[in-house]
């Protein structure tokens, strides 16, 4: 018999997501991986997959950024003639103008090749409805699409008109940066440290956090909390308010592009991670979160409430107001008790890594595969 050949293609396979590429790979035992990655992968000594680096598209600029995408896919597009694999797995696409005429041409050099797609988002985040009409061909052309919540199905079915039984619900895994050292020295100084990680943008809320800590005293003036706020910002707007935060003492902002290494020092400095995101699918800060037992406060959006159908793991807001995360952060200060006993429920997290293991996720996708 034949051994099955995959190609998995993830042209943004670096940070985070090298991490979540080299988990899953890691794990899908009985198959011949061909993976090809972005040249910023970091994860390079495995011999359990053939690597190829052909994607080098992300420190270019302008016109020279998308030809050096599209002279990337045509390497591909070579590979797959002279290896006819019997699946290709994209982890996500850059360009879906291009993309869409990719995948035709795929069809056409291999018209036996099935197409699987994992869609992290339902569309590009902050984009509108500006890519609608591509998505909804790439929906349409690949065979198989693989989301990591319920509601993301829903979505794409009812939205884009796609057939229900071509859709699979599989977890987002945990994220656990095991090759950084967990060794820090948090502070005493405050009794609970709140953080906001990861892009600064809209879609994440960062403005309802800002309007939440410079409108109410109870945040502000509270010497018992603190708030961490890092990631890169690109919005104009969005650094205007950051200043208007530096007036208060309990605040820390680092304003830019975090290391590997800094965004887990910053993770580990939390007591609780703050996703009031106004749009997601799944969100890889929460799932790291989970890796290192963070509570989270989260908005009841795509799949940040999933962990909580395996256990209480921190608390969901039931609007998306200013006010509404002000009056969630005064009851986590007020009611410390329940953060302590969620940092130490031993038996809750063992469900959550059981549920996010990267080896029952590897088994889905396989299934997925052999579909």
């Amino acid at each position: 018999m034949t051994e099955r050949i995959v190609f998995y293609v993830d042209p943004m396979s670096y940070n985070n997501l090298s991490l979540y590429d080299k988990s899953l790979i890691e794990n899908l035992l009985s198959t011949k991986i061909y993976f090809f990655g972005n040249v910023k992968y970091e994860y390079l000594n495995n011999s359990r997959f053939k690597l190829f680096l052909i994607y080098n598209y992300s420190d270019k600029k302008g016109f020279n950024k998308l030809l050096s995408y599209l002279n990337s896919n045509l390497k591909l597009i070579i590979y797959v003639i002279r290896y006819r694999p019997h699946v290709i797995h994209f982890q996500w696409f850059k360009v879906p103008v291009l993309d869409v005429l990719f995948l035709m041409l795929i069809k056409i050099c291999h018209k036996n090749i099935n197409i699987v797609f994992t869609a992290h988002n339902l569309l590009p985040h902050g984009t509108g409805d500006k890519y609608y009409s591509k998505y909804k061909k790439i929906y349409e052309i690949v065979n198989k699409i693989i989301v990591h919540d319920i509601t993301t199905k829903n979505q794409i079915a009812s939205r884009f008109n796609i057939k229900f039984d071509k859709i699979y619900v599989i977890p987002h895994g945990i994220l656990d940066f095991k090759e950084i050292s967990n060794k820090i020295v948090k502070t005493t100084e405050y009794d609970i440290t709140f953080s906001f990680l990861g892009h600064l943008s809209y879609y994440k809320g960062i403005d309802i956090l800002i309007d939440a800590w410079n409108l109410y005293m109870e945040l502000h003036k509270n010497t018992r909390i603190k708030l961490i706020i890092a990631g890169k910002v690109s919005n104009e707007n969005i650094q205007i308010k950051l200043r208007k935060l530096l007036c208060h003492k309990n605040v820390e902002i680092v304003q830019r592009f975090l290391s590997t290494e800094e965004f887990k020092y910053y993770l580990l400095m939390s007591d609780v991670v703050l996703l009031p995101y106004r749009e997601i699918s799944q969100s890889g800060l929460l799932l790291t979160a989970m890796a290192y037992r963070k509570a989270v406060i989260v908005s009841n959006k795509g799949g940040l409430t999933q962990p909580f159908l395996i256990g209480k793991v921190g608390w969901i807001l039931s609007e998306l107001t200013a006010e509404e995360l002000k009056n969630t952060i005064e009851y986590v200060t007020i009611n410390r008790k329940e953060l302590v006993q969620i940092e130490s429920n031993d038996k809750l997290w063992n469900e959550i890594h059981n549920y996010y293991s990267w080896n029952n996720i590897a088994n889905q996708t396989i299934k997925v595969y052999n579909s």
